[in-house]
């Protein structure tokens, strides 16, 4: 079986932590230790050993893409990540690219 991350999906680990984001949403995520270490082994191939529900709220929530259907259930949201969108917004924006002729920043 094999998974891969969502085309919409950008990831960093910073010391211990794991932070996934949906550039379309703006929705982005902080994973939990048993989240990140499926997140550790879904993107390095090794989803065999990624419990299946864990798996499955990964997938459930768009970040991951597997080839095959998984029998069973997600796991509960707070065992595998914290989910935050109140920055939607100024995730989504693209400032480099909405710009006119006058370029960005505009300087009043």
């Amino acid at each position: 079986m094999k998974a891969q991350i969502s085309k919409s999906i950008v990831s960093d680990s910073i010391g211990g932590d794991t932070i996934v984001i949906n550039i379309e949403t703006g929705t982005y995520y902080a994973l939990t230790p048993e989240g990140a270490i499926c997140w550790e082994l879904a993107t390095a191939s090794s989803i065999e050993a990624c419990a299946t529900e864990h798996l499955l709220a990964l997938v459930s929530e768009g970040l991951l893409e597997i080839s095959t259907t998984l029998p069973g259930t997600p796991a509960a949201p707070e065992t595998v990540f914290e989910k935050y969108d109140d920055m939607n917004a100024l995730l989504v924006a693209d400032p480099i690219h909405e710009v006119d002729e006058q370029g960005w920043p505009k300087l009043r």
